[in-house]
């Protein structure tokens, strides 16, 4: 009776083994359909749940940040000064279609736009090609992109917008302006706004385009924010494809300046012409006349260069911004 006694833990020492290898087994399954498939029951169709619960329970934290995202972005469309900015750029890019500087048919790029609003702007004035670039992309109305290398190949725009005043602040200005060159086609134009409003600022701009472009037109515009209050905007012609030419050709040798920088010469302080026994005395009485080129005009659209000269023991830099 003893050993028939024993036939049955004995069975049931393998059924309990084999329930444990089973669960084994299925622990090491669901591990790997976790790891390695995200929760979802794209692999063998192997769920604890249905589909649609096995989706909701996976995308509970990333479906409220993706609420979170859409309330803000939601709530940042309807806020005041994004409607008025697309308002505001509405009725710019409308009075340059007007003018023949735009169409429907354009390809068009906005450069350095933080908000987008000008890309949505020129989408409802008709401009479906429209797109904007930023070091902080903003999908669908912006990608990410800069202005000292645009994202684009050569002559691809009809039209290039650049507002906010984006190549005033741009610390190489001379390479925002060849990239906007490049990407704009032949016969297209590009449309700047800027603060400055001085006739050194104009020329400086007219520098940064004169191997490519000429300026059509120039209209004074009220902003639509405290930052820009009065906007100059100035839009250019792509005419050539050369970048550099002989600006000396026509000189014969001859070297000339215009009157506006002779103004600014003649309202800057009197010319020590005989070199002081002790400079650091006549620099202390003259302190108070000393006048800054960037306080009498502006510089923005001027390369950031550094001039440095010494006179015997004191040593004058001049650093342009």
């Amino acid at each position: 009776m003893k050993p028939a006694a024993g036939k049955p833990g004995f069975l049931s020492n393998v059924l309990v083994r084999l329930l444990l290898f089973g669960v084994l087994i299925v622990i090491l399954r669901f591990s790997y359909v976790v790891t390695l498939a995200g929760e979802s029951c794209a692999l063998g169709g192997f769920c604890f749940f249905s589909p649609s619960l096995n989706l909701a329970i996976a995308g509970t934290r990333s479906g409220s940040l993706n609420a979170r995202s859409a309330v803000t972005e939601s709530e940042r469309y309807a806020s005041k000064d994004w409607i008025s900015g697309v308002q505001f750029y509405s009725s710019v890019f409308q009075n340059l279609i007007a003018g023949g500087f735009l169409s429907p048919a354009s390809m068009s790029l906005c450069v350095e736009t933080s908000t987008g609003r000008d890309v949505l702007a020129l989408r409802e004035v008709g401009i479906t090609n429209a797109v904007g670039i930023s070091k902080k992309a903003s999908p669908p109305l912006v990608k990410y992109g800069e202005a000292r290398r645009i994202p684009f190949a050569n002559g691809t725009f009809d039209f290039v917008f650049v507002g906010e005043g984006a190549l005033e602040r741009s610390p190489r200005a001379a390479v925002f302006a060849a990239e906007v060159a490049r990407t704009l086609k032949l016969k297209g134009f590009a449309a700047f706004h800027v603060k400055a409003n001085d006739t050194y600022s104009f020329n400086s701009f007219v520098d940064l385009f004169s191997f490519c472009c000429n300026v059509v037109k120039i209209n004074n515009v009220l902003g639509f924010d405290s930052s820009m209050p009065h906007i100059k905007e100035l839009i250019v012609k792509k005419e050539r494809h050369e970048i550099g030419s002989d600006s000396y050709s026509s000189s014969k040798g001859k070297c000339s300046a215009p009157d506006y920088k002779k103004q600014l010469v003649r309202n800057a302080e009197a010319l020590i012409e005989e070199e002081p026994l002790k400079p650091w005395i006549i620099l202390k009485r003259n302190v108070k006349n000393i006048r800054y080129l960037s306080s009498m005009v502006d510089i923005s659209f001027k390369g950031r260069n550094v001039y440095q000269k010494t006179y015997s023991e004191v040593e004058f830099r001049t650093v342009v911004k």
